[in-house]
């Protein structure tokens, strides 16, 4: 079950709603109108205890970390985002930002599995490129999805997931020459339970496209 789908759909509103509803025909203790039914104290308590699950599960559903917000659903990115400049002493080796391009392209809509391509310069001795997503807007966890191997023309293409139906993401590629970072970021298991964030010694090097999963 995707609680993060949940958490976007009406459900914790409906469930809420019906638990007051609950609570409510419990303490009034009548339901009907012309014909009025008189409820017994085992079932005032009964459709209470019901009505507080309700609104208990609805509120933590709602409440569920990955939940779009208002804002997030209402901003629509104009413009490709670029990474901030990178030290010189950061260690990861970054190619120029310049001329690095990934497809699917900025502010599109995706399926859970696509083909991330996108061309990118040759990269210096020792430094090696991958191609990573995350939730938009977070700074973590990052999950990278393959490593970039660019041909000799610099084209490349790497299989890419994104799990949750209705969320946003945001796609780009780093680069590091470090041993651990590179370790991390190509290890299969930080694909699946993510990294908290972009390793020590890498650097985010192309622009970052934000998607949408439909």
């Amino acid at each position: 079950m995707d609680l993060v789908a949940l958490s976007n759909s009406p459900l914790p509103v409906v469930l809420a709603l019906g638990g007051i509803i609950l609570v409510l025909f419990a303490i009034i203790g009548r339901v009907g109108g012309n014909i009025r039914i008189t409820l017994s104290k085992p079932r005032q308590w009964l459709l209470f205890g019901i009505g507080l699950l309700l609104i208990t599960v609805g509120v933590i559903i709602y409440a569920y970390p990955g939940r779009l917000t208002q804002e997030d659903q209402l901003v629509t990115p104009t413009t490709t985002t670029l990474p901030p400049n990178v030290g010189p002493d950061s260690g990861a080796a970054p190619a120029a930002t310049t001329g690095i391009v990934i497809t699917p392209p900025n502010d599109s809509t995706v399926q859970k599995y696509e083909t991330a391509t996108g061309s990118i310069a040759a990269l210096p001795p020792g430094v090696r490129a991958f191609i990573c997503v995350r939730a938009a807007s977070t700074e973590g966890p990052v999950f990278p999805q393959g490593e970039v191997s660019p041909s000799e023309t610099g084209a490349w293409s790497t299989e890419v997931t994104f799990e949750s139906p209705g969320a946003r993401y945001e796609i780009f590629i780093v680069t590091s020459s470090q041993e651990e970072a590179t370790r991390l970021l190509s290890d299969p298991n930080s694909g699946i339970a993510g990294l908290p964030k972009v390793p020590d010694g890498a650097a985010i090097v192309s622009p970052i496209n934000t998607l949408t999963r439909e």
